[in-house]
């Protein structure tokens, strides 16, 4: 069926983004060197991936071998006293016919956060010491916490800052965070990320069809994002055709 191409589709872009470019692309090679001409399995493939950046990738497999789409949960506590924000992860697996385990899976997480201005904050994460705009996390277990602190050199207050989750669509889960209508605006017109820009894109027109369609409904931010959107030369025409499309 379509769902086994979609699927292993999105298990492989999962793969590449967590290696990143220079690291996918040590593994292809890897793995037509190794088994050209061959019948092989997932395993092979995930092993080629493996070997190349010598990292261990075994959990990986149960994407394979588990059916049902992941759920992320995302949930914020925010501490102005030691500019910090903290981000509690809790996945589930759903039940299926497939009758297979529900353990839990690695999750590549790549995450930002905005300023009140648009701008990329600068944090660092629990334990290290640089700070970084974009940061990559692997949510290996059930219920994960991670904090973040806010670089105050850099300007902008912990409680003013947008999360920007999933980034690149760096996992194929259905995602359930805490974003308010006001900061999915935000991230419609300000996020790098283009495809977190498309989706709060998507959300929100989502739920002004429904509303209007009840007779409520007030889209005028809406309206001035998508003028900011088309207004905008740095973007690309196919991005904005895309985004002014329907929800499905």
């Amino acid at each position: 069926t379509a769902t086994v191409y979609e699927k292993g589709a999105e298990v492989i872009r999962m793969l590449s983004g967590y290696l990143g470019t220079d690291g996918f692309r040590r593994g292809m090679d890897l793995y037509f060197s190794r088994h050209d001409g061959q019948a092989v399995t997932c395993d092979d493939f995930v092993a080629a991936l493996a070997d190349a950046n010598e990292i261990d990738l075994s959990a990986f497999s149960g994407w394979y071998s588990q059916a049902g789409t992941p759920r992320l949960q995302v949930r914020r506590d925010v501490s102005s006293a030691d500019a910090s924000i903290t981000l509690t992860f809790t996945q589930t697996i759903p039940e299926t016919a497939a009758n297979t385990p529900c353990e839990p899976l690695p999750i590549p997480v790549r995450l930002g956060f905005l300023q009140a201005d648009g701008a990329p904050a600068m944090l660092c994460r629990d334990g290290e010491n640089d700070a970084r705009a974009d940061h990559v996390l692997l949510i290996e277990k059930a219920h994960e916490v991670v904090t973040f602190h806010i670089d105050t050199s850099s300007g902008g207050a912990v409680d003013e800052l947008t999360p920007s989750l999933l980034r690149g669509f760096s996992a194929p889960v259905i995602l359930d965070d805490d974003l308010t209508v006001a900061e999915r605006l935000h991230l419609m017109a300000h996020d790098e990320d283009l495809f977190n820009r498309w989706d709060a894109a998507q959300s929100l027109l989502a739920d002004a069809v429904i509303a209007y369609s009840r007779g409520q409904g007030d889209c005028d931010q809406l309206a001035r994002c998508y003028r900011q959107i088309l207004a905008d030369d740095n973007l690309l025409d196919q991005f904005k055709a895309s985004i002014l499309g329907i929800p499905g």
